[in-house]
């Protein structure tokens, strides 16, 4: 995997971020299939909490990525990841009910 990233946001604390993947994730799949990263970055000395997806071949499937995710009134951009970014964990309910496997 590349060092490639997609930050989808920056917000000023982690139940925002975390609430705001959960809403960018039930619009958009294409996203949730990823990991998630988060990591704070501080500018000016404010501290922001940013929300990141991750696992991608090379920077030009990162920039595929977040095309998509723009083309539907997204927003995004591609950088590299931090060594102090901390993978997520979070499920995202389902807006389309349960599916079930049949054999």
């Amino acid at each position: 995997m590349s060092a490639w990233v997609v930050q989808l946001g920056a917000y000023g604390s982690p139940p925002i971020a975390k609430e705001k993947w959960m809403s960018m994730a039930r619009v958009n799949d294409r996203p949730a299939a990823f990991p998630v990263l988060t990591s704070q970055a501080t500018v000016n000395g404010w501290t922001f909490h940013r929300i990141a997806i991750s696992g991608f071949g090379s920077r030009a499937d990162a920039q595929t990525l977040c095309q998509s995710i723009k083309a539907q009134h997204g927003q995004c951009f591609v950088r590299e990841g931090v060594p102090n970014a901390t993978p997520q964990r979070w499920a995202v309910a389902s807006t389309r009910g349960r599916q079930f496997a049949s054999r």
